[in-house]
């Protein structure tokens, strides 16, 4: 059986479902190069063909269905884990929404209260300037007439 250790990117895709060997090592993930299996991956024993080395005899197909399943697996608490983490955030986020709401509400008001204490100044400062040219001509006429009566009164 003719075969060579996987490249490394396909060691990264199975990394995570890498089986023990008999021997108690890590398997390593080879790639076969024979008629019958041109290309096909499998897990073996990391000692073998190791001159001297004891080995165990491990081995399992990568593509086997119990791998396959439990890279499903694993891929589907991956992607429950992140609708959580979304639905989370989701959350944080209508959360965060809701109090700029509130307080972009709580900003109108103010504005419309400092506008309407505005509109009252004004008015209380028309009043006031209107009061005023009252009191002016109040004097002008009790001067008007004080000069009046003295000049009569010669």
């Amino acid at each position: 059986m003719s075969s060579s250790v996987a490249s490394t990117s396909l060691l990264k895709h199975t990394s995570s479902n890498v089986p023990m060997c008999s021997c108690g090592n890590q398997a390593v993930l080879r790639i076969l190069n024979t008629r019958r299996n041109p290309g096909r991956s499998f897990f073996g024993c990391p000692l073998y063909n190791k001159e001297g080395l004891p080995q165990c005899n491990f081995f399992k197909w990568s593509d086997s269905s119990e791998y396959k399943e439990q890279a499903l697996l694993k891929r589907e608490a991956e992607v429950l884990k992140k609708e959580e983490e979304l639905k989370k955030r989701e959350a944080e986020v209508l959360r965060q929404d809701e109090e700029l709401k509130k307080r972009e509400a709580e900003f109108e008001k103010r504005e419309l209260a400092l506008h309407n204490d505005h509109v009252q100044f004004r008015s209380q400062e028309a009043d006031m300037l209107h009061a005023r040219k009252l009191f002016l001509v109040l004097w002008l006429i009790a001067i008007v007439m004080y000069l009046y009566l003295i000049l009569s009164l010669r």
